[in-house]
């Protein structure tokens, strides 16, 4: 199921399909209306267009404080498909940006009125209005170091009141789990912006930083001795961290589901593991994070268990077995085995990864995770159309792009 926003380029691309579609509901009075506005729609920026069942449909919407109008639908053949098939794909559309409602801009009569009602929709003066439900899963894949990107990504979802009732989750998605859970933005940036591989990781400090890669490359040496030495660095560090900042009476009142990928060691074989039921959530959260050989299993009831990502790095999987109707996965870009082929027709699922490079994954460094934190927060505002453009961040309410053409022209 892909929705493809179109653009004035795409003009001469879309006209021949869109001069012969026809309404599929009376948003207006006649078809050739209804193509000159949708037209119109394009040029504003508000035009999408997605195939069901063979046929292109195109539908104009508006997107403010969560509440999504829709304003036209055309379709190429209405005659081959039913008004279910195209409401359902649009309401997905509606869902996968975590709309309260959706609004129809027309008023029915006959079987079509009395069809809508059937399915939710209510009248009102400007048209019909249907409320939405979510059962929503957070999905946090692995990525090490570069883990931070998550919070901050977090931390817009949170400004948007986009909330979630269960956390899937996979190495260091599994850390910044169990601080999502506490509920305390302040304290999870706080973390992660003191953070350093010997917080971690117990290893020879082999330099007071990391910003040279002459500086990298001891730190990497060092850390890859005392693995062989000690068959794998310890955890310690990490566990005192998890101890100190979970609190696990917060935890397990949650109303949130957590659950964490971990892997075996013997035989190789994938756990997820429903942390609520447990008071020792730190052993799992820690298990998850071991990424052996470079770091030590961790024990739990007498059976050896590492890094996540080594079965499950992204663990949407997960999610839809538990029962989510919507998923926001959240890719800090770690390495590991990523399940290929999951069904997700008609659920809607969003996946925030930055197109900037977030890093080493295995050296902890606070300047680099101030960095992804803030990527992560803006990148996912600009999804939900808070701020728009794709390498940089600009602000809505400038209309930079008319700016930078009247640059380009002076200079």
């Amino acid at each position: 199921m892909a929705f493809k926003k179109l653009y004035v380029s795409e003009f001469e691309k879309v006209r021949p399909i869109l001069t012969q579609t026809k309404l599929v509901f009376p948003f207006y009075n006649t078809h050739s209306l209804a193509q000159k506005n949708m037209f119109y729609a394009i040029y504003k920026q508000d035009c999408w267009a997605i195939e069901i069942q063979k046929q292109v449909v195109f539908f104009s919407m508006k997107l403010s404080e969560r509440q999504m109008k829709i304003t036209n639908i055309l379709c190429s053949e209405p005659s081959q498909i039913s008004w279910y098939a195209i409401l359902q794909k649009i309401e997905c559309f509606a869902r996968s940006y975590f709309t309260s409602t959706i609004h129809l801009t027309f008023s029915a009569q006959g079987p079509l009125f009395e069809w809508l009602l059937a399915n939710n929709y209510q009248p009102d003066k400007q048209g019909l209005t249907k409320k939405l439900c979510y059962n929503t899963a957070l999905v946090l894949s692995g990525g090490g170091a570069r883990g931070a990107y998550q919070i901050g990504a977090w931390r817009a979802l949170k400004r948007l009141n986009i909330s979630f009732s269960m956390i899937t989750s996979t190495s260091v998605g599994a850390l910044n789990a169990g601080l999502i859970m506490m509920d305390d933005e302040n304290m999870a940036r706080r973390i992660w912006y003191k953070i350093s591989t010997e917080q971690i990781l117990a290893f020879p400090k082999a330099a007071d930083d990391n910003h040279s890669f002459k500086q990298l490359r001891q730190q990497l040496r060092s850390l890859g001795l005392s693995a062989v030495k000690d068959k794998g660095v310890s955890t310690l560090p990490l566990q005192h961290l998890l101890q100190q900042n979970l609190d696990a009476k917060t935890l397990l009142a949650s109303s949130i589901k957590l659950y964490i990928c971990t892997t075996r060691l013997r035989g190789l074989k994938e756990k997820v593991v429903a942390v609520k039921p447990t008071t020792d959530a730190w052993k799992w959260l820690t298990a998850s994070a071991a990424f052996f050989p470079a770091m030590q299993p961790m024990n739990i009831k007498g059976e050896d268990y590492i890094d996540g990502g080594y079965r499950n790095d992204f663990p949407l999987d997960v999610a839809l077995l538990k029962g989510a109707k919507e998923c926001i996965c959240i890719d800090a870009q770690g390495p590991g085995i990523r399940k290929k082929n999951i069904a997700t027709e008609n659920i809607p699922t969003i996946t925030l990864r930055s197109p900037w490079s977030l890093g080493s994954f295995l050296i902890f460094d606070s300047h680099r995770s101030k960095i992804n934190e803030q990527l992560g927060y803006l990148e996912t505002m600009k999804y939900f159309h808070f701020y728009t453009g794709f390498w940089y961040t600009f602000t809505t309410e400038v209309d930079w792009q008319t700016e930078w053409q009247a640059f380009i022209v002076t200079h």
